[in-house]
């Protein structure tokens, strides 16, 4: 009772009221599309002769996909950061090359990384993961939380390449019968 309170400032008010109105987080619908289709073509983009960049039509006859098979994947590696899409190319970002030369361990912390730091939903996951006793929670509030943005069926699609995109990562992990998100150490502890 005999503290002062702490002087604030109006600076420290404004961004108080910024970083309140940033707090919610905005989410897209993602492509179902699989981590061994995007490190397939990551792979293929940076051996020679492409060497990190190419003309999508030709990537795409190369990796004997459709064009239109191609653009999700694409989509995806320039959301985590590993990939630019440029004027009908694709390019590999430094990330994606330091991806493509590591071994499985560090491939899984780098997709760790983007995920945290360029997909909302995966940093909403772990946090409420990691603050629960349980290391266990509900998918519901997030299937909620994403219907209140998009379609229930892109919700239900963007869950569905969340979970193999952090299984990968190994962030969390998902029960399907449960309907439940978990960390894998709160199983074996």
């Amino acid at each position: 009772m005999t503290q002062r309170a702490p002087i604030i400032s109006e600076a420290d008010l404004a961004v108080g009221v910024k970083q309140t109105v940033q707090a919610a987080p905005s989410f897209i619908a993602l492509p179902l599309v699989s981590i061994t289709m995007m490190i397939g073509m990551m792979e293929a983009l940076a051996a020679p002769p492409l060497n990190g960049r190419a003309d999508l039509p030709m990537l795409a006859e190369k990796l004997q996909l459709e064009l239109d098979d191609l653009f999700p994947l694409g989509e995806s590696l320039e959301l985590l950061g590993l990939a630019e899409l440029e004027d009908g190319d694709i390019l590999l970002t430094n990330e994606g090359v330091h991806f493509v030369l590591s071994d499985l361990e560090e491939r899984k912390a780098i997709m760790s990384h983007a995920l945290l730091h360029h997909v909302p939903l995966v940093k909403m996951i772990c946090t409420v993961l990691d603050e629960r006793p349980s290391h266990s929670t509900n998918a519901d509030r997030f299937r909620d939380a994403l219907e209140e943005a998009m379609s229930p069926d892109y919700a239900r699609q963007t869950l569905q390449t969340v979970v193999g995109w952090a299984r990968f990562a190994e962030l969390f992990d998902f029960d399907e019968e449960g309907d439940r998100f978990y960390l894998e150490e709160a199983i074996s502890e």
